[in-house]
C-alpha cells in the first residue's frame, strides 16, 4: 500500500510540477469563469475546489519529497562511511537536534581552517 501511494505521489508531483499543468489550470479557471459569467457561486465553488486541491497536492508533494530526502541521506551516509576519517555523528546528523548540528558545523569549519593553514 505504501509503495503504491509513493509511486502515485511521485507521478502526481512530476505532473503538477510542469508548466503545461499551470497553463491548463489557468485556462480551466478562466474558461469556467467565462462560461458561468464569473458569478458569485462560481467564485465560491472555484475557491473551495482550489483550496481542497492544494491541500491534497500538499500531501502528495510532501510524500515524494520525503522519499527523495531519505534516498539522498542514504547515499550521503554511504559516502561518509566510506571515508576513512568520517565521524559517525556526522553521518547521523539528520537525527540530531539543531543545536548539535550547529556544533558539528563549527567543528567542521575549524577542522577545514586548520587543514588549509597546514598547506
Amino acid at each position: 500500500m505504501h509503495d503504491l501511494f509513493r509511486k502515485f505521489a511521485m507521478r502526481v508531483s512530476r505532473l503538477v510540477g510542469s508548466g503545461v499543468t499551470l497553463i491548463l489550470f489557468i485556462g480551466l479557471v478562466l474558461g469556467t469563469g467565462w462560461y458561468y459569467e464569473f458569478s458569485g457561486a462560481w467564485k465560491t465553488n472555484t475557491s473551495l475546489i482550489s483550496t481542497l486541491t492544494a491541500l491534497l497536492l500538499l500531501f502528495f508533494l510532501q510524500k515524494s519529497q520525503n522519499h527523495s530526502d531519505k534516498a539522498t541521506h542514504l547515499k550521503l551516509d554511504e559516502l561518509v562511511k566510506a571515508a576513512d576519517d568520517a565521524r559517525d555523528s556526522v553521518a547521523a546528523a539528520e537525527e540530531q537536534a539543531e543545536r548539535d548540528m550547529d556544533d558539528l558545523k563549527r567543528e567542521q569549519a575549524l577542522a577545514l581552517e586548520k587543514k588549509l593553514n597546514e598547506n
